[in-house]
C-alpha cells in the first residue's frame, strides 16, 4: 500500500515537472514564429527575399516581434513572431508573406532613393519627424515635414566667404528647433562646416573659408523635440554649385 502511495506521488512529481518544462519552452519560444510542416501558399523565405538589401532594409527579433527598420534608422513595420498571417518557420528557415513584404520593401527602397538623391535649390525635400503634417505613405500616416532651399546668396571678401540660404519648413517649428535641420556644409575643397546662425525663421548664415565654395548642403532632423525615433537618422542632400 505504501508502495503504491509512493508511487502515485513520484508520478504526480513527474508529471508536474513535465508541466513546468513545457511551460518554460514555451515561453523561451515565444519569440519564435510558428512551424509548419509545408511552405503555404504566396510566402517566401525571408532571408532570400532581404538578399543584397543591407543598406536598403533590416530585420531583428525584439521581445516576441519581428522588427524591420529602413535606412534611415525607423521601424516601419513589426507584428508578432506568432502572426501566422505574415510569418512561419519552415525547417530552419522564416518564411513571409510575400505580398506584404513587398510593400515593406517597396517603401523601404523609397526611402534609401531619397537618402541617395542629390536635390536641388527649390526641390521640396520630405523629412519625417514629430509635430510634421500627417500624410498616408505606404500603409500608416506618417508626420512629415516639407524643407525647400528658396535660394543662395554668396559673399565674399579677404577674411571668409559668407552664404546666406533662404529656406522654408513647412509646417513650421519653433525658432529654437530650426538651426536642427541643418547639420553641415560640405565645400568643394572636402572641408566641413556646420557654424549655422540663424538670421531669422526663414534664412541661416553659415561661414567657411576665404575663397571656399560650398558644395553639399547636408540638411537632418536632429532636435530630440522633433524626432519620431531616438536613433532616426533623416539625412538629405542639397546641391549648392
Amino acid at each position: 500500500m505504501l508502495k503504491c502511495i509512493v508511487l502515485c506521488i513520484l508520478i504526480a512529481l513527474l508529471l508536474f515537472s513535465i508541466s513546468i518544462f513545457s511551460l518554460g519552452c514555451e515561453s523561451i519560444m515565444s519569440n519564435d514564429a510558428r512551424r509548419v510542416l509545408f511552405i503555404p501558399d504566396g510566402f517566401i523565405a525571408l532571408d532570400y527575399a532581404t538578399h543584397g538589401m543591407d543598406e536598403v532594409l533590416r530585420w531583428f527579433g525584439w521581445a516576441e516581434n519581428i522588427v524591420f527598420q529602413d535606412s534611415d534608422e525607423m521601424t516601419i513595420f513589426q507584428t508578432s513572431f506568432r502572426d501566422r498571417s505574415f510569418i512561419v518557420r519552415y525547417r530552419d528557415d522564416y518564411y513571409v508573406n510575400e505580398k506584404s513584404f513587398n510593400e515593406i520593401s517597396e517603401f523601404a527602397t523609397s526611402v534609401f532613393e531619397q537618402r541617395n538623391t542629390l536635390y536641388s535649390v527649390g526641390d521640396i525635400i520630405k523629412m519625417r519627424g514629430s509635430g510634421g503634417t500627417k500624410e498616408f505613405i505606404g500603409w500608416r500616416d506618417w508626420e512629415m515635414y516639407s524643407l525647400e532651399i528658396v535660394s543662395v546668396e554668396r559673399d565674399t571678401n579677404d577674411k571668409a566667404t559668407v552664404y546666406l540660404i533662404e529656406f522654408s519648413i513647412n509646417p513650421t517649428v519653433k525658432r529654437e528647433n530650426i538651426l536642427g535641420f541643418f547639420d553641415y556644409v560640405k565645400t568643394q575643397n572636402g572641408n566641413t562646416y556646420n557654424n549655422f546662425i540663424l538670421r531669422n525663421p526663414t534664412s541661416v548664415y553659415i561661414r567657411v573659408g576665404n575663397d571656399e565654395s560650398i558644395d553639399i548642403l547636408a540638411l537632418n532632423i536632429s532636435q530630440r523635440e522633433l524626432l519620431l525615433s531616438v536613433f532616426q537618422d533623416t539625412t538629405r542632400f542639397v546641391s549648392l554649385k
